[in-house]
């Protein structure tokens, strides 16, 4: 397995991380043996953006005996409500849904705290200014997340996330790259930002080409 250095955070991750979206749809063992093996063949990132209890504990069932070893990002805003995901910035569910996710994978910190999907620009103003924000930096002080991250599928809110000074790595899908990818100067200028900056990108899974096509994205300027 081959490994690069994550940014600024100074994390040495390997070039594959396992996602664990759907993992509530099988056997509990299988999760937990499919996670194990990633980790034997060298695979330390993680994601857990899910918000299910069936999913969070399994990834900890999995890392348990083993926590030193894995990179996680946990992600905040991401909530179970009456048997339901939803994304959310309400404090009142956003806390306890953190509080979860530390019990339920078994460790005292995350690695990288992910600000959980900011699409909108309404929503990315609203952060700026908001208890939320201010939780996600009292974690980072606590040493509860190590890192701030954030996840996203728009150009433009990956920009804005670039230019705020508190983002240290980003999480989105390959259409970050196949939609500016049509104005390759735009592309490089980007690029060259994050690159001074010393933030890092991961990329998820791409969306599939019918959710695509009705997210109408915008190009960073």
């Amino acid at each position: 397995m081959n490994y690069r250095k994550l940014g600024k955070t100074g994390l040495q991750v390997s070039e594959i991380g396992f996602g664990g979206e759907w993992l509530e749809r099988h056997p509990e063992e299988d999760g937990v043996a499919l996670i194990k093996y990633a980790a034997q063949k060298g695979i330390n990132v993680i994601d857990c953006w899910m918000a299910d209890p069936k999913s969070r504990d399994i990834i900890g069932k999995a890392m348990e005996g083993n926590r030193s070893h894995w990179i996680v990002q946990g992600h905040i805003g991401s909530t179970w409500q009456n048997g339901q995901y939803v994304r959310t910035r309400d404090m009142k569910y956003v806390v306890p849904a953190f509080e979860d996710l530390l019990k339920r994978l078994r460790t005292d910190y995350v690695d990288l705290g992910m600000i959980h999907y900011v699409d909108a620009r309404e929503d990315w103003d609203k952060i700026l200014n908001s208890d939320f924000l201010r939780y996600v930096k009292e974690l980072k002080e606590s040493g509860k997340i190590r890192h701030i991250g954030l996840s996203t599928h728009n150009p433009v809110i990956a920009k804005l996330a670039v230019e705020s000074g508190f983002v240290e790595m980003l999480l989105s899908p390959s259409i970050l790259h196949s939609t500016c990818v049509l104005r390759r100067r735009r592309l490089m200028i980007f690029s060259e930002n994050m690159t001074q900056r010393c933030l890092a990108l991961i990329l998820s899974a791409p969306p599939s080409t019918s959710s695509a096509r009705k997210r109408k994205l915008e190009l960073p300027s």
